[in-house]
């Protein structure tokens, strides 16, 4: 399957990496100070690479998708995952 056909399309303000089963989670920080995280995961069926950021909001989270490669994800510190 090439990349351009991935069926996993993270379009979605309200779709949590952790509840998708496409996606293999790499790492989870999370900002408590700040009061978002960040999750790093790949997907399983093309390989590319996403960072999540998840505001928890009010009513309900709200998902920040944008391309990331294993390079851009934090190797040193706890991790929450």
């Amino acid at each position: 399957m090439s990349k351009s056909s991935c069926p996993v399309c993270p379009g979605s303000s309200k779709q949590s990496p952790q509840y998708m089963d496409e996606m293999e989670l790499l790492r989870s920080v999370v900002h408590h100070d700040a009061y978002f995280s960040e999750t790093w995961c790949r997907c399983r069926r093309c390989g590319r690479g996403w960072k999540v950021t998840e505001d928890p909001g009010y009513h309900y989270p709200y998902q920040t998708w944008e391309r990331s490669r294993d390079s851009d994800r934090p190797d040193d510190g706890p991790s929450d995952h």
